[in-house]
């Protein structure tokens, strides 16, 4: 067993026979053979040679491919045009969209997961051989309805292929077995576990003689850890990694990701932080990575896909507000603030798609016309690049402009990563260009789609120096010698892989064949052959599992059955260095809770009604925040129409309706047709009047099933105005402008109703709940009804919410009124407690308090201080930090 730091990237000893016959290598990946050639350099440097010839070593694929192209130069297979596998996955999209809309038998919701599913399901039949022309290949996939469908998509790809004249990587390898057979060298596979049909037969064709070298003498110790948690497991392995860096023999350590989508993030930010290059030294991080990401996903390009979008139909709100605070693009100043402003009107409409003329419009609004960022999205729409259709090159200058109106990639400057990436995304946007054959013409909004495919399947990986720490995949790490090997995420749920038989390849034919992923035996057989190479291939083998995933229990792989396993002492999730600082802090309190009085400028400014006095009241912070500082939180999507908008349409409905019943004798009068007439009159023109900003977002279908709600509501709620006494509708919706204690409102009320004696009511239409109690104390939840009470001319004699609900309508309100159910006159009885038996003294509390809210806000009372229910709907806490003092106080 080789010591820490004696380990060669990669022992030649097993190959030198093989060299010194002048045999080519082939590995199963890049990396490898990079390892081979280095250690052959240094091999021959220290031998004192000053020149040798190259190692012929390659990874397989680069091989074969250049086998093929050589081929095709010599005219020894058919001239085609080979594509890649973006271009591959978008032939399979275009199939499966075209056979879905000739046939009609199916609605595919996501056909670019289905083209990739159909994409690997041609590889692999091609990679094992299977005939599927053959008669009773054929019959298998017609007994399965997914597989016969595949069946059909199989054949019209073959034929787009051959019409176009392209191949894809693996019709090219297959070419080479009908090409007419011309030897080349020796070949030595090495570190080979298994090789698909197709290419072990191509390398038998074309080879003098196949050779295979593996190394499979387990020479490594042994050793299995277990973690209270993922984020216990990953900060060992920073940990280690650490360590070892600092071991002056500088030994070798390869850490093998089994779940790389989902470990690569944490586990690069534990190595960050571990290694301190988080901050300005962010790109000194000694770590290799084997893995990159898919360049949709890097942040300069998902912001560049993003700005593209912006020109087509929809906009997301998301995609909307990430690009506000991107530094790849760059708004003005004044831009910025209006946009933030636009977003929430936006956000309080609750959709999580809007169209460009409406953020234009929320743009204008919030700028009062003065929009450069409007203006900016005005002249993207005038160029008409919706109607325009054409192909991908002529597309190339109009992509290019859109993203320069952006100022895309912002002015920098771009760190060595972000440059990288950025040349990438031009390259593959140069691709996509050339790819007229393939797309033909077609809008805007497809050639988007199209380069997003095309950067999903375009791997962006850092060219970064080779290191001593390595981050692998399990197949990245075959044959790779380390003086450490870490197998991260070793579960016995996820190692062997659970299988995954291709959906549109019979399962007993994938079993049969032995084909990735289709049964238990297979993936076990592929886990038990990595395991050997690993184990081969390292001093010192380490494996690591986590004692639950997602809360649930797990335990380590049944690989390791014959492993000692070991659990590390449990420690604080917490950083020590963060613990030790706490411990060691000295707090003061600072009690700031008054803001600077309003000076006449800002009243003159303000803009608000009750609103004002109810936020006041519920919580003097949330009044100074929403209404002073212009703060606002963002509203969640919504699927169909919000509460609010369906209390917007009963309010309008009611408007309507007592428009045409203007008293209690013509409500008397109405035959039940003609109640009915009235009703859905009032319902449809309710419906009409708000269809502008609804029918962009809701169904008709559903639209029309609130028109069914409301007409059901109005005819329940006229049975409850049936059991009033004779009344008047004095007013609807009437607008009052009032200054109390030296604070301007401006009011409006729903409805106000006089009664047979000459007595006003006013009104409040409800579609919730509604109590006599939000009106009383010091500081009253729901203030708007006492307002109009102390500040109405003539004087009212009651105040009633209309609670219209389904089953449940009724008014509840107080008042010296009588005559309607549910309006108590006999105030002592009304509120317990309280001993105010005339109607005037209610009138007297309520200008006393409310004067009180009114000053107050006027002096800048901000304090934190909510009523019981006021945080429920409020999304001012992250603000407020209201929470805080209840979790400090519950510490030990």
């Amino acid at each position: 067993m080789n010591q820490p730091g004696t380990a060669p990237l990669y022992r030649l000893d097993a190959l030198q026979a093989h060299l010194e016959q002048g045999r080519t290598l082939l590995t199963p990946n890049f990396r490898l053979a990079r390892r081979i050639r280095s250690q052959w350099d240094q091999q021959q440097a220290a031998s004192g040679q000053g020149c040798w010839p190259t190692l012929r070593v390659y990874a397989l694929e680069h091989w074969l491919g250049e086998q093929w192209q050589q081929a095709r130069r010599a005219g020894r297979v058919s001239p085609r045009q080979r594509i890649d596998t973006a271009w591959e996955k978008e032939l399979w999209r275009q199939v499966i969209e075209a056979d879905q809309s000739q046939s009609g038998e199916y609605t595919m919701l996501a056909p670019g997961a289905a083209a990739s599913m159909a994409a690997q399901a041609r590889q692999l039949l091609v990679r094992w051989q299977v005939p599927i022309a053959d008669a009773g290949v054929a019959a298998g996939f017609r007994l399965d309805p997914d597989c016969a469908v595949f069946q059909r998509w199989l054949h019209q790809f073959e034929q787009r292929l051959d019409a176009g004249g392209w191949a894809t990587t693996d019709d090219c390898h297959a070419q080479l077995l009908a090409a007419p057979e011309q030897t080349t060298d020796d070949l030595v596979l090495v570190e080979f576990d298994e090789i698909p049909p197709l290419q072990r037969a191509v390398l038998e064709h074309l080879s003098g003689e196949l050779h295979w070298s593996r190394n499979t003498e387990a020479r490594s110790a042994q050793q299995c850890q277990g973690f209270s948690d993922k984020q216990q497991e990953l900060q060992a392995v920073a940990d280690r990694a650490v360590a070892l860096s600092r071991d002056p023999a500088q030994p070798t350590l390869g850490i093998v990701l089994v779940d790389m989508p989902g470990d690569r993030a944490p586990l690069e930010y534990a190595l960050r932080a571990a290694f301190d290059c988080l901050g300005e030294d962010y790109a000194g991080l000694p770590v290799n990575f084997s893995t990159g990401f898919t360049l949709d996903r890097v942040p300069v390009v998902r912001d560049a896909l993003r700005c593209l979008d912006l020109v087509t139909d929809k906009l997301r709100l998301e995609d909307i507000a990430a690009l506000q605070q991107s530094r790849f693009v760059i708004l003005p100043e004044e831009a910025q603030i209006h946009a933030v402003a636009a977003l929430a009107t936006l956000y309080r409409n609750a959709v999580e798609k809007v169209d460009a003329s409406d953020w234009r419009a929320a743009l204008d609004q919030a700028a009062k016309g003065q929009s450069s960022l409007a203006e900016l999205l005005l002249a993207q729409s005038t160029r008409r690049l919706r109607r325009l259709v054409q192909t991908p090159s002529q597309w190339l200058a109009a992509v290019c402009e859109v993203l320069d109106d952006w100022s895309w990639p912002g002015k920098g400057p771009l760190d060595s990563l972000e440059y990288q990436q950025v040349e990438l995304f031009y390259q593959v946007l140069e691709d996509l260009a050339g790819r007229d054959a393939l797309l033909g013409e077609l809008g805007f909004q497809a050639v988007v789609q199209a380069l997003r495919t095309a950067c999903e399947t375009q791997a962006f990986q850092p060219q970064t120096p080779d290191s001593t720490i390595q981050v692998l995949g399990p197949l990245e790490a075959a044959g790779l010698q380390f003086d450490e090997l870490w197998l991260v995420g070793a579960q016995a749920t996820r190692w062997p892989a659970p299988p995954q038989p291709n959906p549109f390849i019979p399962h007993a034919l994938q079993a049969k064949l032995a084909m990735p992923h289709a049964t238990h035996q297979r993936e076990w057989q592929f886990t038990a052959g990595l395991m050997q190479q690993y184990a081969a291939n390292c001093s010192h083998l380490r494996a690591s599992y986590v004692l639950q995933v997602d809360g649930v229990s797990d335990a380590p792989s049944a690989v390791l059955a014959d492993w000692p396993i070991e659990h590390p002492p449990e420690v604080s999730p917490v950083p020590e260095l963060w613990t030790t600082m706490n411990s060691d802090k000295q707090l003061q309190t600072l009690h700031d809770e008054q803001a600077p009085p309003v000076d006449d400028r800002e009243r003159d400014a303000l803009r608000g009604g009750s609103g004002i006095l109810e936020d006041q009241s519920n919580c003097p912070f949330r009044a100074f925040a929403r209404r002073r500082l212009g703060l606002e939180a963002f509203g969640d999507y919504r699927s169909g129409l919000t509460a609010a908008e369906r209390g917007d349409l009963l309010h309008r409905a009611l408007r309507r309706l007592f428009e045409s019943i203007a008293d209690s004798e013509q409500l008397a009068a109405l035959s039940p047709q003609g109640e009915r007439h009235v009703i859905e009159h009032a319902a449809s023109g309710a419906m009409d009047d708000a269809a502008g900003k609804l029918r962009h977002r809701v169904s008709a279908a559903c639209l029309a099933l609130e028109q069914s709600r409301l007409v059901a509501l109005l005819g329940q709620w006229l049975e409850q105005e049936r059991e009033r006494e004779p009344f008047t509708v004095l007013a609807q919706e009437s607008s009052h402008a009032i200054t109390l204690a030296g604070l301007p409102l401006s009011l409006r009320v729903d409805r106000v109703d006089s009664t047979g004696d000459g007595q006003r009511l006013v009104i409040d239409y409800k579609s919730g709940a509604g109590k006599v109690g939000d009106w009383l104390g010091q500081r009253p939840q729901k203030p708007q009804l006492p307002l109009y009470g102390v500040t109405a001319e003539p004087p009212v004699a009651g105040i009633s919410y209309a609670l219209v609900r389904d089953r449940n309508c009724a008014y509840v309100g107080v008042g010296e009124i009588t005559g309607v159910p549910g309006v108590q006159s006999d105030l002592e009885k009304a509120v317990r407690g309280e001993s105010l038996p005339h109607w005037h003294e209610w009138i007297a509390r309520w200008r006393e308090d409310l004067e009180l809210l009114a000053r107050n806000f006027l002096a800048g009372d901000a304090a934190v201080d909510p009523l019981a229910s006021a945080c429920r709907y409020c999304g001012m806490q992250a603000l407020c930090r209201v929470d805080v003092p209840a979790q400090q106080e519950a510490q030990p």
